[in-house]
């Protein structure tokens, strides 16, 4: 898979907006991803022939970033297409003087779960029945994450076995 990865722009809000529709839909509307864009946040993308692949929309704050969607299409999953993401935001946030990368995830999430901790992503928290449950079930725990910038660098930099 030859995949480019860059930096968001206003023209990419559409495509961005509708695969998060399809996969688990983090906002309501396009304005959310537009106020991602830069300098305020980041958005990376991550594409093959002009397709869109996936996503990772982060905000900004001081000296920390918030991951608050990691997305790629079903088709191309586990084919390091997300490591990819975490990697190019990595560099950018890296430039932007970012220290560490906070994040939340569902706890039922066993993909994205076992990808952060690969990525030395520690849990430091947990919020008990914090998401809707699916399909009308209980609510669902959010884990809280976080992990210093340059060993995210380092991580998204080899491998991942």
């Amino acid at each position: 898979m030859t995949v480019s990865v860059r930096e968001g722009r206003a023209a990419d809000i559409a495509r961005v907006s509708t695969l998060d529709r399809q996969l688990s839909p983090v906002f309501r509307n396009e304005l959310s991803y537009r106020r991602l864009l830069a300098p305020t946040g980041l958005l990376v993308i991550a594409e093959e022939h002009d397709q869109l692949l996936g996503f990772a929309a982060l905000s900004l704050a001081v000296d920390e970033a918030t991951l608050l969607n990691l997305a790629v299409a079903k088709a191309v999953r586990r084919r390091g297409c997300a490591t990819s993401l975490l990697s190019a935001s990595a560099t950018r946030l890296a430039a932007r003087q970012v220290r560490r990368v906070l994040l939340e995830v569902r706890e039922s999430n066993g993909a994205a779960r076992t990808l952060y901790a690969r990525c030395g992503f520690r849990e430091d928290a947990r919020r008990p029945a914090y998401y809707p449950g699916v399909g009308g079930g209980e609510r669902e725990a959010a884990i809280l994450m976080s992990q210093s910038l340059p060993a995210l660098r380092e991580a998204t930099a080899r491998p991942l076995a």
